[in-house]
Parts: C-alpha cells; sequence; structure tokens
C-alpha cells in the first residue's frame, strides 16, 4: 500500500472522531516523533494560528481564574459547553484557574454519575483532564477514579442518551483549503462544521485507572481514557446516591462530601457505616476499628488496594480501608496530618 494510501485511510478514521478523540490520537502519535520534528510542528501551528484572534480571546477568557469562577452561576448546559471549550487552552502553570477547573469540573462530574447526564461530555473533559500538562500527578489520581466511577455507571446499565448540547466550538477550529469549503461556507481556514457522529473503534482504557495518569508525556503506549462506547467493567453499583436538588443548582462541596447523607432506598450508598457528615456520630466511632470499606458491597472501593498497588502505596491501605468513597474523594494533606492516629503511618 502506498503512503498517501495510508494517510488517506488515517484521514478518514480522524474524521469520524469527535474532537477529543482527535487530540488524544494527536497527542499520542506527537509523543513518537523527534524534538526536532516536535519543533517543526509548533512553528506550523505558531505561523497558522497567528492572525487567529478568536482563538487569542478564548484563551484569555480561558487562563481568568475570575471568568472560570463565575461560571457555576451558569446553566448546567453552558456549564458543559463552556468547560469542553475552554480546558484544553489552560496554561499548564497556571495554578489559580486550574484550581477553579477542577473545583468546576467535579461539580460536572458528580452530576453527571448521579443524574446519568452529560455522560459523553463528562468522558472528554476527563480526557483533557487527564492529558493537560497544567495537571499534577495528585490531580490525575483524583481524576482516575472520577473516570473508573462514570465508565462503572455505565456498566450498570446506564447507557449514553444523545445530549442536545455540545459547545459551541465542537468540530470547528479546523484548517480546511477551498476545496473542503461548501457552498455558502467561506473563510480564511477556520470554519464552522456540525458536530460529527461517533463511529470508528474507540480507545479503551486497559483499565479503571489508566496508565496515561502515571506516564504522561513519557509513555507513547500508554492507555488514553477517551473512547466512542463505554468499555465493559464487572461491577454495577450506583456510585453516587441522588440528593435533594433544585433542578438548576450543581451539588455543592458540603455534597460532594456527604453524598451519603442523602441516600434514598432506591439506591445503594457508598457506605453502610456512615458518611463524612455522619462521621462523628457514636456509631462511626465504634465500627471505625473494625471497618473494611474494601469488602463492603456498594462501597465503590473494592479497586482501591490495587489502584493503591500501582501507586506504589500499598503500605497506605489500612487507612483507606476505614474511609468511604466520599471521604477518600475529599481527603487533604491537611486532614491526613490532623489525624494523630494516622501520623504514625504516614
Amino acid at each position: 500500500m502506498m503512503f498517501r494510501d495510508q494517510v488517506g485511510i488515517l484521514a478518514g478514521w480522524f474524521k469520524g472522531w469527535n474532537e477529543c478523540e482527535q487530540t488524544v490520537a494527536l497527542l499520542s502519535l506527537l509523543k513518537r516523533v523527534t524534538r526536532t520534528q516536535a519543533r517543526f510542528l509548533q512553528l506550523c501551528l505558531e505561523h497558522s494560528l497567528a492572525d487567529c484572534n478568536d482563538i487569542h480571546l478564548l484563551e484569555s477568557e480561558a487562563n481568568s481564574a475570575a471568568i472560570v469562577s463565575q461560571w457555576q452561576q451558569e446553566s448546567k448546559e453552558k456549564v458543559v459547553s463552556l468547560l469542553l471549550s475552554h480546558l484544553p487552552l489552560l496554561q499548564p502553570r497556571n495554578t489559580e484557574a486550574k484550581s477553579e477547573y477542577m473545583r468546576l469540573l467535579q461539580k460536572v462530574l458528580a452530576y453527571s454519575i448521579e443524574s446519568n447526564a452529560f455522560i459523553e461530555e463528562s468522558r472528554q473533559l476527563l480526557s483533557y483532564a487527564l492529558i493537560h500538562p497544567a495537571t499534577t500527578l495528585e490531580d490525575r489520581n483524583s481524576l482516575a477514579l472520577w473516570l473508573s466511577h462514570l465508565e462503572e455507571r455505565l456498566a450498570s446499565g446506564f447507557r449514553t442518551r444523545p445530549e442536545p448540547t455540545y459547545h459551541s466550538r465542537q468540530g470547528s477550529d479546523e484548517w480546511g483549503g477551498p476545496a473542503e469549503l461548501g457552498p455558502g461556507e467561506a473563510g480564511p481556514g477556520w470554519q464552522d462544521k456540525p458536530p460529527r457522529e461517533n463511529g470508528h473503534v474507540p480507545f479503551h482504557p486497559p483499565s479503571s485507572v489508566p496508565p496515561v495518569i502515571n506516564s504522561i508525556g513519557s509513555n507513547a503506549n500508554a492507555g488514553l481514557p477517551c473512547q466512542i462506547h463505554p468499555s465493559p467493567l464487572k461491577r454495577s453499583m450506583s456510585l453516587i446516591p441522588t440528593s435533594p436538588q433544585a433542578p438548576g443548582e450543581w451539588p455543592s462541596s458540603e455534597e460532594l462530601g456527604a453524598r451519603a447523607a442523602f441516600t434514598t432506598p432506591d439506591h445503594a450508598p457508598l457506605s453502610p457505616q456512615s458518611s463524612v457528615a455522619s462521621s462523628g456520630s457514636e456509631q462511626t466511632e465504634e465500627q471505625g476499628s473494625n471497618r473494611n470499606t474494601f469488602q463492603e458491597d456498594g462501597s465503590g472501593m473494592k479497586d482501591v488496594p490495587s489502584w493503591l498497588k500501582s501507586l506504589r502505596l500499598h503500605k497506605y491501605a489500612a487507612l483507606f480501608s476505614q474511609m468511604s468513597y466520599e471521604e477518600m474523594m475529599t481527603l487533604t494533606e491537611q486532614h491526613l496530618e490532623s489525624q494523630p492516629h494516622w501520623q504514625n503511618q504516614l
């Protein structure tokens, strides 16, 4: 087969992917090039983007922590759209804006898993965040757990339903010559196209915690989380119980940390013992020493030991075995330091 034929086949696949899938595929390929090749491609991209004022304006908005923090006042559909269009443009060293993105992303993911809405968009946001140079290893470890639980939600019998909202730049921002412009279209090379339907072989992560979080920027063969179809998983338990919430509201940080307090009978709680909100009760104090959430059905913690082992943190398994899923997701270094009986183990 001639080289041009191979390129044509690859281009055909590429056009069938959405923007996130295209980005993941390109990054995977770029990890295989030499520094000279990478620099040449950078020069080409910089030259092509030099006069694109729209992308410069969008990038400026994407790196303003003040602007990102205001998005919480928008509707859920608008927030998801803004995250998809702005998160890829976050500068790596902009820690202040990144914190706002991570805070908002956590709320989107919690709502998505809880309500079975924006599933595909949430997977794309996770993919962007997991491969983004702005995220730290700690960020990616946390995001990988969200990815695991998002897919676990899908594996429980829920499937992606058609979502009416795609971000405004989905399918746009493409270089195209005059031959690619359809009737009535015009422009110097940036054109708007309708969203494309998924239809090609997905990028399947090899496990619930993808290797990409530990090999970003170094291992080109790592599994990538962005995929077209949900991959089958073993467990089928709903991970985050529903809570009373107005239609236009995101879950608050308190709700994210104490979700089990609002469990309804139709949803199995993450921990039959207690939640963060009730951790001070007498029942929790009595059960705490004998508690092992790794063995509790519906706790969402059964894969944590293997995850810790993959990170070479298995010596801390005893600490995590006494936590509910909500407690683990809201765990901070400061919280650990405040626990005298944990300090000895750390």
